[in-house]
């Protein structure tokens, strides 16, 4: 197993963006580094169609580096960080709120998952009660925590502090 240092935290965000028809990120496994793309620029750059440089802010200029890096690599360096799909995440919630003591909390939690937005109506009741909201954050960055040391173990790779 290589042992990699990596802030988990990098991970976290990406695996929790759905918006992946905007957005990429991908990990480079030498370095640790989470790289994030603009998915349209990348389509462009997969396709062939070099964009004009001159129109190309400086930021962007070192991500079409990476762009490149990634598609011509041929040794598994670079991994896609995948997405946590809507059953893992509707699964951190039912966790939570087994982990509820206060049984009417519980109750109005597991009603707010029943049904349609089950995601939305989760997070506006939670806000109906704050002092569990520090909990919920930790509980759930917690379990995106595990999920990305589980991604990153397929891959062969430890996480170093």
């Amino acid at each position: 197993m290589k042992s990699l240092k990596i802030d988990l935290g990098d991970l976290i965000h990406p695996m929790q963006d759905q918006s992946r028809d905007i957005n990429e990120y991908y990990l480079d496994t030498q370095t640790g580094e989470v790289i994030w793309m603009d998915r349209f620029l990348f389509d462009q750059i997969e396709a062939g169609k070099e964009p004009d440089m001159e129109l190309v802010p400086g930021w962007q200029q070192k991500q079409l580096e990476a762009m490149r890096a990634i598609l011509e690599d041929t040794e598994e360096r670079y991994q896609r960080v995948p997405e946590v799909w809507s059953d893992e995440a509707y699964e951190i919630m039912v966790n939570f709120i087994r982990t509820v003591r206060n049984h009417r909390i519980a109750d109005a939690l597991w009603n707010a998952i029943e049904g349609r937005k089950p995601f939305r109506r989760f997070k506006d009741t939670l806000h109906r009660y704050p002092e569990l909201l520090d909990a919920w954050y930790r509980f759930e960055e917690e379990a995106y925590k595990e999920i990305a040391k589980e991604w990153l173990d397929s891959l062969g790779i430890e996480v170093r502090s």
